[in-house]
């Protein structure tokens, strides 16, 4: 059942049943996020505000709030001792954080990303994929959809192509290079330099995904798994190749390429 907050949001902007069970989603998992965020605190000395920007990637998923306001959030956080926490606060400060995230604003004004795949330029040589999926209720790996999702990689590439001389490499981390159909999307050099990553700065969608079913709904037999060791059930994977096989791989010669 939705909670009052969630219901309101319903009724104020009309949203839909997919909506709905996408916002209950992403409300249980910052729940989630935050329990996770507090027994990291406690095992590595952290401060409850260092937790929730590298567990909870507090600065990923409010970067559409005005930047006032996040100063004034930003301020009352790093107030908050973990010892002074009890079960009543984290609830009401899990329920802030998720009325103030990114995602539950996209959702209740109807913004939907316009493609799974897109990407970043990194440290001005490397392109950083990232994945979303903009099909939910759909699957995005199955018949029509997998050949969409070349076509947005395809796309990528072309703008690398033409606007990007600079890049070298593609890479991206996430938990989503465990699973098969994620690789058949990538060459072969990619996918045999796949490793464990370990160096997380913040954990992300590329971590945290794992526990969303495609439809919006979460997947409880793993968030189950999860609580039991509190360790994440597919591990965190880096990908990384030469741009110019990425680039073959979506049937561009290299000898076009702008330089």
């Amino acid at each position: 059942m939705p909670c009052k907050e969630i219901l309101n949001l319903v009724k104020k902007h009309k949203l839909n049943d997919i909506d709905i069970t996408r916002l209950n989603s992403e409300a249980e998992m910052i729940d989630l996020r935050l329990a996770y965020s507090i027994l990291k605190a406690k095992e590595e000395h952290l401060s409850f505000y260092d937790s929730l920007v590298k567990y909870v990637a507090l600065k990923r998923f409010t970067r559409k709030m005005h930047a006032e306001k996040f100063i004034l959030l930003e301020k009352r956080l790093k107030k908050i001792k973990l010892a002074a926490l009890n079960k009543t606060e984290i609830s009401k400060l899990s329920l802030e954080l998720f009325l103030i995230s990114d995602f539950c604003k996209d959702i209740c004004t109807h913004m939907i990303p316009k493609s799974c795949f897109g990407y970043d330029i990194w440290n001005n040589e490397g392109a950083s994929l990232h994945f979303t999926n903009a099909v939910v209720p759909k699957n995005p790996l199955k018949e029509e959809e997998f050949e969409n999702r070349k076509n947005e990689l395809r796309r990528i590439a072309e703008d690398i192509k033409a606007n990007h001389p600079e890049i070298k490499y593609v890479f991206s981390v996430s938990w989503m290079w465990n699973i098969k159909a994620f690789q058949n999307l990538m060459p072969k050099e990619f996918n045999n330099s796949i490793k464990e990553f370990t160096d997380n700065e913040f954990y992300s969608l590329g971590h945290w995904g794992q526990f969303y079913r495609y439809d919006g709904a979460l997947n409880y037999d793993r968030i189950k798994e999860f609580k039991e060791t509190w360790e994440f059930p597919l591990k965190i994977l880096l990908g990384e190749c030469d741009v110019k096989f990425f680039l073959k791989k979506y049937g561009i010669p290299i000898a076009e390429r702008n330089n």
